[in-house]
């Protein structure tokens, strides 16, 4: 019996536009010029979650903040 577990987090910032939901889970991409970093953050974090079998994505809306979530099997025994 598997179930997944579903994690997430919330904010109110400026959102993402539709056509940048995707990118945003790219390696170095930066969406944003004036925030530090490199953009290898979410890419690092799609590539663990994918190996362990889950997923993850984001929802969100321009000006209205996001929410990134991902899932992980849990299998019990």
């Amino acid at each position: 019996m598997s179930d997944d577990h579903y994690f997430f987090v919330e904010d109110t910032g400026c959102g993402l536009a539709e056509e940048d939901r995707e990118r945003v889970f790219e390696r170095f991409v930066k969406l944003n010029s004036f925030v530090q970093g490199t953009g290898l953050g979410l890419a690092i974090s799609r590539s663990i979650i994918l190996k362990f079998g889950g997923e993850i994505g984001v929802e969100s809306e321009l000006g209205k903040g996001s929410k990134f979530w991902f899932t992980l099997p849990h299998h019990q025994a």
